[in-house]
């Protein structure tokens, strides 16, 4: 089982993957209070299953300093995550977000995420208003991205470089 979680200092975005299939599977995702997700996702992984949990985390960049002050709200989340996950017996990483979205453009990004989810998957998140679904798609491509399904920036693998999942 994976997680993916797309932080915010009040409400997070997340994802869960199905590492027992063949192709990863999206078993759920949606947008809720950052002190909740953990009782969301929570029921998802009460099988026993191993379970790793990816979190984006910000970057504070040198050249924009106006924006350090919320990075660093935003950091104590990702840090309380970390503790709550681990405390719970899961395997966490952390990724920063040009690590697996590069500079791919937020429009070209959704589209890709889109095409690589089945029509099944689509139905089993929890939608949030249109101008906050950005987040949702967020948590969705990390959730791709570390599964093995989508490569760095939304991009498919050819089918001869990648199989399966990398859960």
């Amino acid at each position: 089982m994976t997680v993916a979680i797309d932080p915010g200092v009040h409400f997070t975005a997340w994802a869960v993957f199905d590492c027992q299939s063949a192709t990863a599977l999206v078993l759920g995702g949606g947008y809720v209070k950052s002190e909740s997700v953990f009782e969301v996702v929570a029921p998802f992984f009460e099988g026993g299953h191993p379970v790793r949990v990816v979190i984006e985390k910000p970057v504070k960049y040198p050249d924009k300093k106006r924006t350090h002050k919320d990075i660093d709200r935003l950091l104590v989340v990702v840090k309380d995550l970390q503790k709550t996950f681990k405390n719970a017996g899961c395997e966490v990483t952390t990724i920063q977000p040009v690590q697996w979205k590069a500079n791919t453009p937020k429009t070209i990004h959704q589209k890709r995420i889109v095409d690589a989810l089945t029509a099944t998957e689509m139905k089993k998140v929890l939608w949030p208003s249109k101008h906050l679904q950005h987040n949702v798609f967020d948590a969705l491509g990390l959730g791709l991205f570390a599964t093995g399904r989508l490569g760095r920036g939304g991009r498919r693998f050819q089918s001869s470089s990648r199989t399966g999942s990398a859960c």
